[in-house]
């Protein structure tokens, strides 16, 4: 009996200098908090240029909370939503462009590491089977930056958990 190993395809990340939010087709995934808090970094850049992706966000938090009384069960999960938005409709299907709200911290600020690495895994295992409906995936260095995680450690961990290419962009 002849064993055959198969290979994993794993993804190839490419590193762009630029802005993040240049970007206008496929996904921009970023990292967020339990807390409904986009106070910071990239969210709050995102919070301001597409307020009703913060405003969905927030909603989504505080309806966890009263739901279960406690945020940090959102760890993990990714949140979908269109850059497009019309009278309370998001429309993916016309829409170039979608924001993934990532929810890889349970708390925000910079006194300790915040991001949580099996969150990061369980997020790019969503991202896996959900983004490549919308297009090529766009993330910063995702829970690095205020997050404080090691940029060695989540580049692993993307690697092992999103089949596809990614672009990483660094200002």
């Amino acid at each position: 009996m002849t064993c055959q190993i198969k290979e994993v395809q794993k993804s190839m990340i490419e590193y762009r200098k630029g802005n993040l939010l240049n970007v206008t087709s496929g996904v921009i995934a970023h990292g967020v908090n339990c807390q409904g808090v986009m106070g910071s970094g990239v969210a709050k850049a995102i919070r301001e240029k597409y307020p009703h992706v913060y405003q969905a966000y927030a909603k989504d938090v505080k309806s966890w909370k009263e739901g279960f009384g406690s945020t940090k069960g959102q760890l993990g999960r990714v949140q979908f939503i269109s850059s497009v938005y019309t009278e309370g409709t998001r429309i993916f299907n016309e829409a170039p462009l979608v924001i993934a709200n990532c929810f890889t911290q349970n708390e925000f600020g910079t006194l300790r590491r915040q991001v949580d690495y099996e969150a990061v895994a369980q997020c790019f295992a969503t991202l896996n089977t959900r983004s490549k409906l919308y297009g090529q995936l766009n993330i910063p260095k995702i829970g690095a930056g205020l997050g404080g995680g090691d940029w060695n450690v989540i580049e692993s961990i993307i690697k092992s958990e999103y089949k596809d290419d990614v672009i990483v962009w660094e200002l």
